[in-house]
C-alpha cells in the first residue's frame, strides 16, 4: 500500500464529508496498493475507511493479492460478494462509490443496508491520481521521449503510396493466384510485394522484407525460381545480425519471443531447402546461420543475469517479474494438462510494464560469430560434432515424423587449418527414444541403447574422424 497516496485519497474523502469509499477501477486499485488484475465480469473492489486498514475484495481465481498491504477478503464464483462488502462497511455512515461500480453490484449493495446511502465519490481518487509525484513525472517524460523518438524513426522510413496493408494485399493476391493455378500472376504479385517491402523496411518492427516473406515461406519454392529464392534467403540471412541486435536491445518479452521464433523458422526453412537441393548453400554458411541463430538464447540469459547484477536497486522489480512469470507459466500448464483456462492478461500486462520500467542499458553488443572463430578456439587435432534439431519440411511445422538432426563436424588440423563438413542428417525420434530408454529404461536394455546411439550419432562421423584426431 502506498501510504502517501492513501493519505491524499483520505484527505479528499474528508473534504467531501466521507468516512468510507468503495473503489472498483482496477487502475485506481493498482495505483493505491500495487495490485493489478483485470476482473472482467467478476467483482473486485477496495474499501477505503477514513482510518484503519483498507480491505480488498478479490475472487480466488485472481492472482494472489497477499502482498498488497490491505486486508484481503477472498471468495469464489459461487459466492455473492455483496454481503461480504456490506459486513465490512460502517452501516451508520454514507458510502462513497466509484463511477465504475456496475448496477448489478450497486443496487443489491444499496438494498443490503451496508450504509445510510451511497454517493458518487470517484473524484476522491481521480483527483489524487491527477497530481503526479516526481517519480511519475519522470516516467511520463521518459515515455514521452520514447514516443517522440519512435515517431521520428517512423517518419524517416515512411514513403507515400505504400502501406503494410497494400503489401499484405499483394501477398494475398499472390497466394490466390497460386491456388487458381495462375503461376505467372502469382510470381508477379510476389515479386511486387517483396520489392515494396525492400523499399519500405520501417513498416514492420523486424524489417518489412522479413515480415512479408515469413508468411510466404512454405509457398516460396512454388512462387520463385531457384535463383530468386536463393537471393531472397541470402537477404534474410544477411539481416539476421541486425534482427538479433534489435532483440537484445528490447525489453518486451512478447516481441523477443516472436522474433526468436521467426529467426528459427528462417534457419529451419533454409536447412530443409538445402537438404532438397533447392538452394546451394555450403556447410560453412549453414553452420554459421545455425550457431548465431541458436546462440541468442544463451546470450539473452547471460545479458539478463548481468543486468540484474549491475542494477541491484531493481531487485524488487525482478522478484515481481519472476513471480508473475511463475504465475503465468502455472496458468498455461494448468490449461495444457487439465484443460482449465485462467485469464492471464492481467499478469502478462503487468509483467510487460515492469520489464519496460527497468533502468539502464543492456550490456554487451552482439557480434556475429564466424565458423573460423569457432574453429580456432579448438585445440589442434580436436574435432567438434554439433547437432541441430529442425523439421525437414517446407512448412516449418514441427511435425515429429519430419524432425531431423543436422550434423556438422568441424576439425582443426595440427597445422591450424580448419575443415568443416555437413554429415548426413539423423532421425530425431530414434535418437530421442534411445536417450529415454538409456536414462529411464531397464538396465538390460541400456547396452543396446548405447549401441543404437553410437550408430546414430557417431558412426556417420567415423570416416571424418581419422587417427589424426586426438580429442
Amino acid at each position: 500500500m502506498d501510504e502517501s497516496r492513501l493519505a491524499r485519497v483520505r484527505q479528499n474523502m474528508a473534504d467531501k464529508g466521507l468516512e468510507q469509499a468503495l473503489l472498483v477501477d482496477p487502475l485506481s486499485i493498482w495505483w493505491l496498493c500495487g495490485y493489478y488484475t483485470e476482473p472482467y465480469e467478476r467483482f473486485l473492489a477496495l474499501l477505503v475507511p477514513a482510518e484503519g486498514e483498507p480491505t480488498l475484495f478479490a475472487n480466488r481465481l485472481f492472482p494472489d493479492a497477499s502482498g498488497c498491504g490491505a486486508r484481503v477478503v477472498s471468495f469464489s464464483d459461487t459466492d455473492d460478494p455483496v454481503p461480504l462488502v456490506a459486513a465490512a462497511c460502517a452501516h451508520d455512515l454514507p458510502l462513497g462509490v466509484d463511477k465504475d461500480l456496475a448496477a448489478r453490484w450497486l443496487v443489491p449493495l444499496m438494498g443490503s443496508g451496508a450504509a445510510t446511502g451511497c454517493m458518487l465519490a470517484s473524484d476522491v481518487v481521480d483527483d489524487a491520481r491527477s497530481v503526479k509525484d516526481a517519480r511519475e513525472q519522470d516516467l511520463m517524460r521518459a515515455a514521452s521521449a520514447t514516443n517522440d523518438a519512435a515517431m521520428r524513426w517512423l517518419a524517416q522510413r515512411l514513403r507515400p503510396g505504400v502501406t503494410s496493408a497494400s503489401i499484405a494485399l499483394k501477398r494475398a493476391r499472390a497466394l490466390l493466384s497460386l491456388r487458381q493455378g495462375r503461376g505467372d500472376a502469382a510470381r508477379q504479385w510476389t515479386l511486387s510485394a517483396l520489392e515494396d517491402a525492400r523499399n519500405h523496411p520501417g513498416l514492420h518492427p523486424q524489417g518489412m522484407l522479413f515480415g512479408t516473406a515469413l508468411p510466404l515461406l512454405p509457398f516460396l519454392p512454388d512462387l520463385l525460381d531457384s535463383a530468386s529464392l536463393q537471393a531472397l534467403l541470402d537477404e534474410l540471412a544477411g539481416g539476421m545480425a541486425d534482427r538479433i541486435r534489435r532483440i537484445l536491445d528490447c525489453r518486451d518479452e512478447e516481441y523477443i519471443l516472436n522474433s526468436l521464433w521467426s529467426n528459427t523458422v528462417i534457419v529451419n526453412f533454409t536447412l530443409a531447402l538445402a537438404d532438397q537441393g533447392v538452394i546451394a548453400w555450403g556447410a560453412d554458411r549453414l553452420y554459421e546461420l545455425i550457431i548465431n541463430g541458436k546462440s541468442i538464447y544463451s546470450r539473452l540469459l547471460r545479458i539478463s543475469r548481468r543486468r540484474r547484477e549491475s542494477h541491484p536497486e531493481d531487485a524488487p522489480i525482478y522478484r515481481r517479474i519472476d513471480s508473475l512469470r511463475s504465475d503465468i507459466m502455472d496458468g498455461k500448464v494448468e490449461k495444457l494438462l487439465r484443460g482449465v483456462s485462467r485469464d492471464l492478461s492481467g499478469p502478462e500486462e503487468e509483467k510487460r510494464l515492469l520489464e519496460l520500467s527497468l533502468k539502464g542499458d543492456l550490456p554487451g553488443a552482439f557480434q556475429w560469430i564466424t565458423c573460423g572463430e569457432i574453429g580456432h578456439r579448438l585445440p589442434p587435432g580436436a574435432v567438434l560434432l554439433d547437432y541441430y534439431a529442425y523439421p525437414a519440411n517446407r512448412s516449418g511445422q514441427l511435425l515429429p515424423e519430419d524432425m531431423r538432426y543436422a550434423v556438422f563436424a568441424l576439425f582443426r588440423r595440427e597445422d591450424g587449418t580448419l575443415r568443416l563438413r555437413r554429415l548426413p542428417s539423423v532421425d530425431f525420434l530414434q535418437v530421442r527414444r534411445s536417450l529415454l530408454s538409456l536414462t529411464g529404461g531397464p538396465s538390460a536394455e541400456r547396452e543396446g541403447c548405447c549401441r543404437a546411439l553410437y550408430r546414430l550419432l557417431f558412426q556417420p562421423a567415423e570416416p571424418f574422424i581419422g587417427p589424426e584426431v586426438r580429442t
